[in-house]
């Protein structure tokens, strides 16, 4: 599968901090790979960092979102910009990702012919209260046992995730990238 085969899906809100770096990481990364940033009526700034970048970059598209939550986001970027791409990465603005990962991915992908391909994640903070509330989030009594909030085995096969690969026509075939879902 070539990068171009992957369509990148960033919802956002409010990611004028955030935002500028991740879609830079992306673009340097990953040469031919289609970027959508779904917003719901950022008001900081994250809109007009976008759309300079998009002015720069004709990988990057801001699309907005009107019903403003993520889901809606995701279900419209797909609906809007899915057709023709066989998989897509939903990632979030405000996460810090490895260099290799949506490289990472594709290759989970390939290798396991997987519908879905998701990767355990790690809350982390900045601030001393962040630090105790990612402590929480990341233990037994904040995420309740879940596979994708705790360190996995490769190849373990878990039943959800936020930040994944997902092939298209599957997503689709679960009602996925209508906008009437949310």
């Amino acid at each position: 599968m070539a990068e171009q085969d992957v369509l990148v899906v960033i919802p956002c809100l409010n990611e004028s901090e955030h935002i500028e770096s991740l879609i830079r990481q992306i673009l340097e990364n990953y040469k031919t790979c289609r970027l959508i940033i779904v917003d719901g009526g950022s008001n900081d700034g994250t809109r007009s960092i976008v759309s300079q970048l998009a002015d720069q970059d004709s990988r990057v598209r801001l699309l907005d979102n009107p019903k403003k939550i993520q889901s809606a986001g995701v279900n419209l970027a797909i609906e809007e910009y899915g057709e023709g791409y066989e998989c897509f990465i939903r990632m979030d603005a405000h996460a810090t990702y490895p260099e290799n990962f949506i490289s990472s991915l594709m290759t989970e992908f390939e290798k396991l012919s997987a519908d879905s391909v998701v990767v355990s994640m790690q809350t982390c903070g900045h601030s001393r209260f962040q630090e105790m509330v990612a402590i929480t989030q990341n233990s037994l009594l904040g995420n309740g046992g879940s596979t994708h909030r705790n360190k996995v085995q490769e190849g373990q096969w878990v039943k959800h995730g936020h930040h994944a690969l997902m092939r298209v026509s599957a997503f689709q075939a679960v009602g996925g990238g209508t906008m009437n879902l949310m």
